[in-house]
């Protein structure tokens, strides 16, 4: 889980077991429609699959116990702490391995004795553990191991003290984190604050030196203090002297009751505790801040008033009211802190919390809360000026931050931490089985940031851009006479969750593996499908020997869990995650990209289709007036173009030379012999050169088969220089089709059934 910092592994089997009992489909399907019986139930008997691995949780390295107050300047998991003291001491060797495992056992000790109801004090708690892994160890080793813990301890200190997973601590670490922050946080007011007082005291001490008291023998000699002066002579001589330039009397009483003032606000704001700010609602919360009103009210008079005096600029303002308060001057009221749980927020406390929130009063409220689907920190924050954490009490990490921020940030601050105890798992485990199966959705909104992504933050949470967060394990599989381990993965969803509590049992019927079926389908997947019709929905669980069975869910809860997804899926879209809105636009730009892109390759076909029909236009006309040419000097009977090649070299039609020739020399054949030959001759490839588009298609295919001539216009150079096969691809590529294949010469040449089917157009 994304809670862990070490694990224990327990190990998960896969067997088929006859005596596990049996479940027919008949019953699983009339359970998946109308869903069990609660006091049948065997559902306490099982343990979601992911939960398995941790459920010793003495050996599991988890979040808790927390140290708060020790040597570390932030709180700190007694695991990390160990982890600390082992890499400080820095023992190496044997000995180094021996200290370790003695710290490490001590470790398992402490957890083991520690009850959730108390706070321990560090030093305590290291006593039992110690004690307790003494009363185990062999007397051997035992002098051994309580040197090493000795050594351990003098290194620490054991200053702190020690929160378990609960309740009480919950409020605990709210009231540590407020103190340890509240002197840092404060200190730049302090110096302004002790500034103004002083100065204004420095002012009203000039103006009693000059009175007829500053010169009296006793004060005299409280101001100066050396023995050897005669005080009473030096105070006759000084009341010789009239002083002048005295305050006016109106302006001193007011610069006296503005330092009173000062030094009575100041002190009680400088030495707030949380025992005298706490408030146990909303309601005695906004109670005190009115009661206290007037003295803050009173307290900025006096240091505006103040800050003119000391620059000699006072004139006099307008009474301050509230409503004239900013946030700065919010910021110098007293703290109040409220630490409640969720069944004190009834309507009262509710609209007194909206007030809080109208207001921007910096009342820090925590509600500690045991019920799931709360909507209250998702409607708190759209207040816009309210600072709102929801986490859960095992989310340490996140508690701490979320605390942290909340504290510093001027306004008003809510803080909703889930924590429930169960009697089938720790309060850790529950409290974490919460968070990642999105039942309590770990979330920040931070009012000061510039935007919306900058104020929400949903990264707290497990996996925030999956719908379920998964993890992998390693499952035995038992049969065929031995053993295999396969790691698979698994969802942690909301059905997981409901699984351990007592109200939803009668929602699931645990399915042994011999009667498992196609039907079944884990509930993640049943949640995507479009269609389930015969479909059942099941979760992994195990038993408590490690066997893994499978729980029917029944069809009465799965409505709830996909509401359950779809608030998960609204918080994902706040925090800018598969946002609806922004696929929308991203869809609407593929869309116009793809028209663009499919209107650029019609033009480019266009434009290519227009360049050949010019070519080829171009080409027509040439041949027609060669043609013409041949017309008007030879006469009409000489053949223009043969449509066999002859037996030169060159495979083109042949030239009119040659075409006398064979009209002379062909005279002695018979007709069928003639056409015979001329059947025959067409098997034989050739080009029709004249008509040559010069495109270079049979030239790149094949330069030592096809060549140029002199009008480079191509002929078939060597017939044997290449194949069939590349004849046929010329034809193909060739946009004037004048490359004619004819038949193959090489019949065992591979694949020449196709080719000769491919070569028929172009014969």
């Amino acid at each position: 889980m994304e809670t862990k910092i070490g694990v224990n592994v327990r190990p998960i089997r896969e067997v088929e077991d006859e005596n596990l009992g049996s479940v027919s489909l008949k019953e699983i399907q009339t359970f998946f429609r109308k869903g069990g019986d609660k006091k049948k139930s065997a559902m306490s008997h099982f343990t979601p699959v992911l939960l398995y691995p941790y459920l010793d949780e003495k050996k599991a390295r988890l979040n808790y116990p927390v140290i708060i107050g020790g040597n570390s300047e932030r709180p700190v998991p007694l695991s990390r702490m160990i982890d600390e003291l082992i890499e400080k001491i820095g023992a190496e060797g044997d000995e180094g391995e021996k200290l370790r495992r003695a710290l490490l056992r001590l470790e398992v000790e402490m957890k083991s004795w520690t009850d959730p109801n108390k706070i321990y004090t560090l030093a305590d708690l290291w006593q039992i553990g110690s004690e307790k892994l003494a009363s185990k160890i062999d007397e051997k080793k035992k002098e051994a191991t309580l040197g090493y813990l000795k050594t351990a301890k003098q290194t620490l200190g054991l200053e702190g003290r020690v929160l378990t997973c609960s309740d009480k601590s919950i409020g605990a670490l709210f009231g540590y984190l407020w103190s340890s922050s509240w002197d840092s946080s404060n200190k730049e007011i302090d110096k302004e604050v002790t500034e103004l007082i002083a100065k204004l005291d420095d002012i009203l001490r000039v103006d009693d030196a000059k009175s007829g008291k500053a010169k009296r023998p006793e004060y005299l000699k409280a101001s100066m203090g050396a023995a050897e002066i005669d005080y009473n002579a030096l105070s006759n001589v000084l009341s010789s002297v009239k002083s002048t330039n005295f305050l006016p009397v109106e302006r001193r009483r007011r610069m006296e009751k503005n330092l009173r003032t000062l030094r009575n606000y100041w002190g009680k704001f400088k030495n707030a505790t949380v025992d005298k700010i706490k408030a146990h609602d909303c309601v005695s919360a906004l109670k005190i801040w009115r009661d206290q009103l007037p003295d803050l009210l009173q307290f900025i008079t006096a240091a505006r008033t103040a800050y003119l005096e000391i620059n000699s600029k006072y004139v006099k303002f307008d009474k301050i009211i509230e409503a004239n308060l900013d946030e700065n001057d919010l910021a110098l009221s007293l703290p109040i802190l409220v630490d409640m749980t969720v069944d004190k927020l009834d309507a009262e406390n509710r609209y007194a919390l909206l007030e809080i929130a109208n207001k921007g009063l910096p009342i820090k409220v925590l509600i500690r809360t045991n019920k799931t689907g709360s909507k209250l920190a998702q409607r708190a924050m759209m207040q816009g000026n309210l600072y709102v954490m929801q986490t859960t009490a095992s989310h340490t990490e996140h508690l701490i931050s979320g605390f942290e921020k909340g504290l510093a940030y001027q306004g008003p601050a809510l803080f909703h931490v889930y924590i429930d105890d169960s009697p089938r798992i720790s309060t850790y485990l529950h409290t974490a089985s919460a968070l990642e199966s999105r039942a309590v959705p770990a979330f920040d909104f931070n009012p000061t940031g510039a935007s919306w992504a900058e104020r929400f933050d949903l990264s707290s949470t497990p996996q925030p851009e999956s719908e379920w967060s998964t993890e992998s394990v390693v499952v035995q599989v038992t049969g065929g006479g031995g053993n295999e381990e396969t790691e698979r993965e698994f969802c942690f969803t909301l059905a997981d969750f409901l699984a351990l509590n007592s109200d939803f049992v009668d929602y699931f019927m645990p399915v042994p593996k011999s009667s498992w079926n196609n039907a079944m389908a884990p509930i993640d997947d049943y949640l995507k499908m479009d269609d389930v019709k015969g479909k059942i929905p099941y979760i992994s669980l195990v038993d408590h020997n490690g066997i893994l069975w499978r729980a029917v869910v029944s069809e009465k809860l799965i409505s709830t869990i996909y509401s359950s997804m779809n608030g998960w899926r609204s918080l994902q879209e706040l925090a800018g995650i598969n946002n609806s809105h922004v696929q929308k636009v991203i869809h609407a730009e593929k869309e116009r990209l793809e028209e663009e892109k499919q209107l650029e390759i019609a033009a480019i076909q266009q434009a290519h289709q227009d360049e050949l029909d010019k070519t080829v236009a171009e080409m027509t006309e040439t041949i027609v007036s060669r043609i013409a040419a041949g017309l008007l000097t030879e006469g009409t009977s000489a053949p223009l173009i043969s449509l066999a090649p002859s037996s030169s070299p060159k495979h083109v039609a042949p030239s009119e030379d040659s075409v006398k020739e064979v009209e002379v020399s062909g005279t002695d054949h018979d007709v069928a012999d003639e056409e015979d030959e001329e059947e025959e001759s067409f098997d034989d490839p050739y080009i029709d050169t004249p008509m040559c588009a010069t495109c270079n298609e049979c030239i790149t295919r094949n330069s030592a088969m096809f060549a140029y001539d002199d009008n480079k216009q191509a002929y078939i150079k060597d017939l044997s220089a290449g194949t069939y096969a590349d004849l046929v691809v010329a034809a193909e590529k060739c946009p004037v089709r004048v490359i004619h294949p004819g038949k193959p010469k090489d019949s065992n040449e591979p694949g020449l059934d196709e080719l000769i089917k491919r070569a028929e157009p172009f014969n």
